[in-house]
């Protein structure tokens, strides 16, 4: 991308006009857009499309194909063209308004037509996007949007029936190959064909009788769809799950507290499994200009070592936090 394309702000004849609607408007900058891009072909819904695994692998330059940019954490770019000197010139490239209606939308789920409870009122975007080959991924509760990230046409639009459950708010998607994968308030694992918005299939990760939610955006790290639930309403106990990406079954559960009846010893040992199950599948590179090593789960993770030993067993191995 060539700064020089950059629209300056003195080119626009005149600023969108505010209106209360626009609160449920996706708004593509340049810079968060345009920065990212390098060419390539449109997008047309049913077009192939398939995520290089090798792209996790490296810091994010003409993709963003994970929630952190790559498995670093650190939701950096290398791209240097849009800097401190001309960052003042970027305007706004276009407005997409949120498409929450099911006309010409790809619909799923198992809930009724009107969601329980009415529809919602508001529409808030919590999810960071992925790109890929100049298409913008991005969700909110019981949605998903294709979006072309050079003019903000409408690719697709995925609407899931819920049950209900917490809509407290969605973090995005995670893709492998052709599929992206999504989690839904009332606890389902979602596969989606990332061309077409088709789904794939589904599977129950929680009970939502027990007052469990799931806003996180999957990570995927080799063959491994790593999910996790909230469900701090009722105080129950988290984990996280790995999920095969063809059949969306349970590859392993570690529970980020411990049941009852288990031990520190096994415990522990469950956690080195699952860690070195995943480490297996993750490539190493570099972290330039950070002096500790931040490619590791325990970075992709948050993880804290707050092992505790009183009655033997093992406290919260993980930290979690309600989005």
């Amino acid at each position: 991308m060539n700064v020089n394309s950059l629209r300056g702000a003195s080119q626009l004849s005149s600023p969108p006009q505010r209106t209360p609607r626009t609160r449920r408007f996706f708004i593509g900058f340049v810079l968060c857009v345009l920065g990212v891009l390098s060419g390539g072909e449109f997008l047309v819904r049913g077009q192939t499309v398939k995520l290089d695994p090798a792209l996790l692998g490296k810091p994010p330059v003409d993709a963003w194909p994970t929630y952190h940019g790559d498995y670093s954490g650190r939701r950096f770019s290398t791209l240097k063209q849009i800097n401190a000197s001309n960052v003042k010139n970027l305007s706004l490239a276009w407005i997409y308004r949120l498409n929450t209606s099911a006309a010409n939308a790809i619909v799923g789920g198992e809930g009724p037509d009107t969601p329980p409870g009415g529809p919602s009122g508001s529409m808030t975007i919590k999810s960071t996007p992925l790109m890929l080959n100049g298409i913008l991924y991005f969700s909110s509760p019981d949605h998903v949007w294709a979006v072309d990230a050079r003019t903000g046409r409408e690719v697709w639009h995925f609407l899931w029936k819920t049950k209900g459950g917490d809509h407290i708010g969605n973090r995005g998607v995670g893709m492998y190959g052709e599929w992206l994968y999504f989690l839904t308030p009332d606890n389902y694992f979602v596969s989606l064909e990332a061309a077409t918005g088709k789904e794939r299939w589904h599977k129950v990760i929680a009970n939502m009788k027990r007052e469990y939610f799931s806003t996180n955006a999957p990570i995927i790290v080799g063959r491994h769809v790593i999910v996790g639930v909230g469900g701090d309403a009722l105080d129950i106990p988290g984990y996280l799950e790995s999920r095969d990406p063809e059949s969306g079954e349970v590859v392993w559960r570690f529970n980020t507290t411990p049941r009852p009846g288990q031990l520190f010893q096994p415990l522990a040992r469950t956690r080195r499994q699952c860690c070195r199950a995943i480490m297996s599948s993750v490539p190493r590179f570099p972290s330039p200009g950070r002096p500790r090593r931040s490619d590791s789960l325990s970075s992709a993770l948050g993880r804290r070592r707050t092992v505790g030993r009183r009655r033997g067993t093992m406290a919260h191995p993980i930290q979690t936090r309600r989005s």
